[in-house]
């Protein structure tokens, strides 16, 4: 019959490469057989600067080369198309090629369903390339996307279903040798469509003049284009740099009271008022539904979204750096959700861009022109996103997938992904409290990582991380691909991050903080390899090196800690200014002690917080030790250890004094907990060292507590109310209920700790007064 679809994607790049070259070395001159272009570049709809200049006349009109290569490339793909086979092809193997033969089937698709009101018209077969793909996506593709609609599903869950062939392409997250498998470089750059690995490549022209998206806002400008398209002066770089000319200012939000914090008035971000702001105003591109965003679930569950996940986007679509300190598992979907649409949205901008300018490049490649388009960084991925367990993982893609979902949607390899990021064992929370439950529910394992792609018609999962726009990772994951030897470390997949998303992060302090700080050092460092990059599309402030500068970064916590703040002043360094979150008035969790119990407050003096480790431990072993040590009724103490570093501090001097003690740390086996539970339980040891982080992760329930000292003040508040609990053992009904103590050892480095603790009020007293100790006595 013909070529088939695979082979003749050979011929016609074969064929492109060879006119390509020809035509560009041909002067202008008086081309034949052309007819003329029924949309002049005055009245072209597509934008006339994507259009190659003519230098025609009134008497002898001139037409560029450049349309001789079109009208000859269109009739060979008619010409071939006619009689041949359309086979769907997955992967271009050339950005020309994959180019006409889109065109083509569409075409042939049009003609059968809607005869002569469709591209194939013979008045269009001379006009420009562009609008030549853009009249076949935009008519031909909605008749040739009716067939794949009606077997998309079949075709989806039967790729899914084998999965062999397509697996073969992807990362598996789980092998041990992926690391080198995922930072695979792509046969292109970030400037070329076929970098996407995607046949449905993106149509700009949909893009670049819709009238449903104005230029202006209530707020000004697309922030994207105003933040990431603007050289900030170099003497503002310098004041970042050095950490200068910050300037703060507390401001009422919706999401509570916050600290306002920019360096120069010229450069901060212009929030718009929510009040002002329609889904219309958003610059939400045409890829996402609104329907979809209308229909999401909210905070109450009936399609309204509350003013504080209003205005939380708008601070994210200001691009300014976040430090939000109260997501917990009661609002956890609507900011996550909130996020999510800022990274696609922020994702597609991007790639549409890329691909537009894509088109302009070749316009001027063929005219001699000499203008470049600087859109992208040196490498690819675009968005890194930083999560604990793979759980959290899998509710990211699947907001993704939401957002994403229309009638022409299509994402590869769901059903391998949905089979790994989920969970498959039945989890037992029996007795567990609420908040653990949400914690660890699904699939907990952290270690692992995954790229995915985006482009106008696919969401891609399992991408190379050189073909991927958004990375998502969980600490341990994301170094064990970095890695540890300085000649073979991996890390160019980092530099060019425009949005970083740090989610859940007061677990990350449960799990390897040094992981952390190990990533962000490794963030926007001169590139070793330039995996194919043009350099004349990166942007003048990513080849200075000032990436950090312009990246956004969001830290979501559930709690504010010094190590987060820390983490947040350092590397966040955006021009266009951060909000933190300022933590709100709160009783403490002294309020939710069940039981009456007399709890004496110690404030340890130091003059710096590296000083106050040191001053603490001299203070335990002096003044707080020898009261519970050898004393009858000072039996079945439990000693809560927050730091791991000083639990092994204590073993160690109780091993070396001969005082006898139990241990259970997250290190723990599990037959050994149970032996020590049952020890402690009889009174057989008079202390048990007990870390913060086993609790964490199990809340082993401890009988036979008596007396409690909490070394330091625990960073999950409601962790101090439950020890404190664990006293009230109702089945011990030999023991009197009144000989119950606990003493706290606090500093002036601890406030943040002791007001979640005592309350706000009350912890401000402890700080400045002038007495060191204070007793609280709780009342059931």
């Amino acid at each position: 019959m013909g070529y088939k679809r695979k082979k003749l994607t050979h011929v016609h790049s074969r064929k492109s490469a060879k006119r390509v070259k020809k035509s560009c070395e041909k002067p202008a001159g008086n081309p034949k057989n052309i007819p003329p272009d029924p949309f002049p570049a005055e009245k072209h709809p597509v934008s006339a600067s994507l259009l190659p200049s003519s230098s025609s006349s009134s008497e002898d009109e001139e037409e560029d080369p450049f349309m001789k290569l079109v009208q000859d490339l269109v009739k060979d793909t008619k010409r071939a198309h006619s009689d041949g086979e359309t086979e769907e092809d997955s992967e271009p193997e050339d950005e020309e090629a994959e180019e006409h033969d889109d065109s083509g089937e569409a075409e042939e698709d049009a003609d059968e369903e809607s005869g002569s009101d469709v591209v194939g018209e013979e008045e269009e077969v001379g006009s420009d390339v562009v609008d030549e793909e853009e009249e076949d996506e935009e008519v031909g593709s909605d008749v040739a996307d009716e067939d794949e609609e009606a077997g998309s599903d079949g075709e989806e869950e039967e790729n899914d279903d084998s999965g062999a062939e397509e697996d073969e392409n992807d990362t598996d997250v789980n092998s041990d040798d992926a690391d080198d498998d995922v930072l695979a470089e792509s046969d292109g750059s970030d400037d070329s469509c076929a970098s996407e690995n995607d046949s449905d490549c993106d149509d700009p022209a949909n893009n670049l003049e819709d009238p449903a998206m104005p230029d202006v806002t209530p707020g000004g400008k697309d922030p994207f284009i105003v933040h990431f398209e603007q050289l900030i002066p170099e003497s503002s770089v310098k004041k970042l740099e050095a950490g200068e000319g910050w300037q703060k200012k507390t401001v009422r939000t919706d999401i509570g009271k916050c600290l306002h914090v920019w360096n120069c008035d010229n450069l901060k971000a212009n929030v718009p008022k929510p009040s002002k702001v329609s889904f219309d105003d958003l610059h939400i591109k045409k890829r996402i539904p609104i329907e979809n965003l209308k229909s999401l679930v909210t905070d109450d569950e009936k399609g309204v979204y509350s003013a504080s996940q209003v205005e939380l986007f708008l601070r994210m679509y200001s691009y300014q750096d976040i430090y939000y300190s109260e997501k917990t598992y009661k609002n956890q979907k609507p900011i996550e959700m909130a996020y999510c649409l800022h990274v696609l949205n922020h994702t597609l901008k991007s790639r549409l861009k890329v691909t537009a300018n894509n088109l302009k490049q070749k316009a001027a490649a063929c005219r001699d022109g000499t203008e470049e388009y600087p859109d992208q960084g040196i490498t690819r991925p675009k968005v890194l996103i930083i999560v604990p367990f793979r759980e959290t993982a899998r509710r990211i893609v699947s907001n993704f997938i939401k957002i994403l979902t229309s009638d022409k949607s299509q994402t590869d390899n769901k059903k391998r992904f949905f089979s790994e990021y989920s969970s498959q064992d039945v989890n037992n929370f029996s007795n567990k409290p609420e908040d653990y439950v949400a914690t660890f529910a699904g699939n907990i394992d952290d270690h692992f990582k995954i790229g995915l792609g985006i482009s106008q018609k696919k969401l891609q999962i399992y991408t190379k991380f050189y073909s991927s726009d958004i990375i998502i990772g969980s600490p341990l994951g994301l170094r064990s691909v970095i890695g540890e030897t300085q000649s073979k470390k991996e890390f160019d997949f980092l530099s060019s991050i425009e949005i970083l998303i740090l989610d859940q992060t007061d677990i990350f302090l449960m799990q390897n903080w040094e992981h952390i700080l190990y990533i962000m050092d490794h963030l926007h460092l001169q590139p070793k390899d330039s995996h194919g990059c043009d350099f004349s599309r990166v942007r003048a402030w990513a080849l200075n090196s000032w990436n950090k500068y312009y990246r956004q970064t969001l830290v979501l916590s559930s709690l504010s800690s010094p190590l987060i703040n820390v983490l947040f002043n350092k590397y966040s360094l955006n021009y266009a200014g951060k909000l933190m979150l300022c933590p709100g008035m709160t009783d403490g969790s002294i309020c939710q002690v069940a039981l009456q119990i007399p709890m004496i407050f110690h404030r340890i003096e130091c003059s710096s917080y590296s000083q106050s480790v040191d001053v603490r431990f001299n203070t335990f072993i002096k003044k707080i030790l020898p009261k519970y040590r050898g004393v009858s009724n000072m039996n079945s103490t439990m000693i809560f250890i927050p730091s791991y570093f000083d639990f092994v501090r204590i073993r160690n001097y109780f091993i070396k004094n001969e005082i006898d003690f139990l241990q259970i740390s997250e290190y723990s086996k599990r037959k050994d907990i149970a032996g020590t539970r049952s020890r402690f339980f009889l009174g057989k040891t008079n202390f048990l060292l007990y870390t913060e982080r086993h609790h964490f992760y199990f809340r082993t329930r401890l009988r036979g507590i008596r007396h409690i000292i909490f070394y330091e003040l625990p960073l999950y508040p409601h962790f101090f109310s439950e020890i404190c609990n664990l006293i009230n053992d109702v089945k011990l009904k030999n023991l009197p209920k009144d000989d119950a103590t606990g003493s706290i050892l606090y500093s002036k480095y601890d406030v943040q700790r002791l007001a979640a603790v005592v309350g706000t009020n009350r912890s401000s007293l402890m700080i400045h007064s002038p007495k060191p100790v204070h007793m609280f006595v709780t009342e059931p």
